[in-house]
């Protein structure tokens, strides 16, 4: 096995970076070799251009025009343009040069910049001058001979064919009229995931939703790889399994929500390699691991290099990992409030509460969470439980997100709840239905009449509670009330016979301490869908085991005769119209 200095020596002191897929190496493309010469090309080309003049004066007066590259100083260059300049950087060891610029002009003035003595002033041509610290790694040397290096690569792109014509390395830049800046990588080399972290992604890598195994359930991430993912991948999901499946070339990144193993510790990007932990060294590969601490959240961030990784991937992954960022820092995220308010949509970023919420003064409040406090559930599997809540049946606006949930009112069995962990759901809006009021409006102050909240707790031994706020309904202020919580399920039923008379006999099973049953016909065609659906507990408590039941269902209405029906899905089922 290669001695890991030796792997990294090549980068001196600059910063560079368990659990993998199996990947595979992709090869580096070789530069083509630069044409020094021109003479040729030159007598040809005026030649050329000579009799193209002269076509084109004789079809003048037919009103046909030549149409030849027309340069736009000041503006962006062309995508292929990009792109080949940021195969060039990726290929000599810089995939975020410091600076970057572009011109397009006549092929006698870029002459100089690529050590030619003059050039065609009649062919337009692309100059690209990239700035950083770049090692010529593809240059053919003498055994023993070393790389050339240089902060400064000029690039010539012929127009037409998009190839690299003439290059070559530097430590000052060129002098030629017209370059501009521009852009490298750009955006569209750019990774931006959606919890807010970017990083670079070389040529030819990938950024692939991957999964990291955890003791409580598999952790959310990103996979950022050189290598094509196995045939066998599922839905573009590629899991990050054992070590042992990894190529001698290949490099990879992990980021993922996995909570903090302790033994890591926790960094603020930009990241140095000095900021990591080595966690494995074997099978032909070293792992790395860190911390990162995001403006809401801290993220796991494994990094694991073949012994054999190319000099160019080695660099490649020394840049990623220098140059990675959470794009919407700390400062530009809504700030808590002097003082807590009602819950709105705006509470919410990133699946997090980032002001302080409240119900009847404080009686129910929500605060931000400190970013090393992970939630068990994933958002998804929180929301399908959270508003399928009778609670939410009419509330037409709401907001879902993780945060310290305190409720000071304890009823019916549930307990107080301070600061602790939670996924929280918050439903307002809808109007009541009050044929019968007799009653003014009560002139009581009630500021958050209307509002509902829902809550999975994952702290103080976990829980749930539901929390309807004091309000005015029909004339009656009723609350605070506080119950456990309940979600709206639809079980599988099975049916004894056939519909007979627009009746159907069926039989199911009810989940454990479930509350109120409620049968549901769905559609008009042939057939419709006959859900089953119960109220049931969150969290079940003691109670006896269920029992089947068996009933008749009534299936004709007065717009329709049934005569048969399909099963509705099963699962909770959303209460919520927000």
């Amino acid at each position: 096995m290669r001695d890991l200095k030796d792997l990294l020596e090549p980068l001196g002191d600059r910063p560079m970076p368990d659990r993998w897929d199996s990947i595979q190496r992709r090869p580096v493309r070789p530069l083509p070799e630069p044409h020094r010469s021109r003479l040729g090309a030159g007598v040809a080309a005026g030649i050329v251009a000579i009799l193209a003049i002269a076509v084109i004066v004789w079809l003048s007066p037919l009103g046909g025009t030549g149409e030849q590259p027309a340069a736009t100083p000041g503006g962006p260059p062309p995508s292929w343009l990009v792109d080949q300049a940021y195969q060039l950087a990726y290929e000599n060891g810089d995939v975020v040069p410091d600076r970057t610029e572009w011109v397009l002009t006549d092929a006698n003035t870029i002459a100089p910049a690529v050590g030619l003595q003059s050039g065609d002033p009649n062919v337009q041509e692309y100059l690209v001058v990239l700035h950083g610290d770049f090692t010529g790694y593809e240059a053919k040397t003498a055994v023993g001979g070393t790389l050339p290096t240089g902060h400064v690569i000029s690039a010539v792109f012929d127009a037409d064919s998009h190839v690299i014509t003439d290059w070559g390395f530097s430590d000052q830049p060129p002098s030629v009229p017209g370059l501009t800046s521009f852009d490298l990588p750009d955006a569209s080399q750019i990774f931006v995931s959606p919890q807010g972290w970017t990083i670079p992604v070389p040529p030819g890598w990938r950024a692939l939703a991957t999964t990291v195994p955890a003791p409580r359930g598999p952790a959310q991430g990103t996979l950022i790889t050189n290598a094509t993912a196995p045939g066998s991948t599922p839905s573009g999901t590629e899991p990050a399994v054992a070590s042992a499946n990894f190529p001698p070339a290949g490099v990879a990144i992990v980021i993922s929500d996995l909570p903090p193993d302790g033994q890591t510790q926790t960094v603020v990007p930009p990241i140095h390699w000095s900021d990591f932990s080595q966690v494995a060294n074997d099978q032909g590969s070293t792992a790395w691991r860190v911390s990162l601490e995001g403006p809401r959240q801290i993220f796991s961030m494994e990094v694991r290099l073949g012994d054999n990784a190319s000099p160019q991937d080695v660099a490649a992954l020394h840049d990623m990992v220098a140059a990675l960022a959470f794009g919407d820092q700390a400062g530009t995220l809504p700030s808590p409030s002097g003082a807590p308010g009602l819950p709105t949509q705006t509470s919410v970023v990133d699946d997090r509460f980032v002001s302080d919420a409240e119900l009847d003064d404080g009686a129910f409040s929500v605060q931000p969470a400190p970013i090393d406090t992970v939630p068990v559930l994933t958002k998804a599997d929180a929301e399908r439980i959270l508003l399928a809540s009778p609670l939410f049946q009419g509330k037409t606006a709401g907001v879902v997100g993780f945060g310290l949930v305190t409720s000071q009112v304890s009823q019916h069995g549930v307990p107080t709840y301070q600061a602790d962990p939670a996924w929280i759901a918050f439903g307002w809006g809808g109007v009541a239905s009050c044929p019968n009021i007799t009653a003014p409006p009560s002139p009581a102050n009630l500021p958050s009449s209307g509002y509902v909240a829902v809550a999975l707790v994952e702290g103080a031994g976990g829980g749930d509670v539901s929390y309807q706020s004091q309000s005015d309904t029909c004339g009656t202020v009723t609350g605070p009330t506080v119950g456990p919580a309940t979600h709206v399920e639809s079980v599988p039923w099975t049916a004894n016979g056939q519909v007979t008379g627009g009746n159907l006999q069926i039989t199911f099973t009810p989940p454990a301490c479930a509350g109120m049953t409620t049968y549901s016909l769905a559609g008009s065609g042939d057939p419709p869908t006959l859900s089953v659906d119960v109220e049931a507990p969150d969290t079940p408590t003691s109670c006896s085991s269920p029992t089947s039941v068996t009933d008749v269902v009534q299936l004709n209405d007065a717009s329709q005769t049934v005569t048969t029906v399909r099963h509705a899905p099963t699962g909770p089922v959303r209460q919520a119209q927000f």
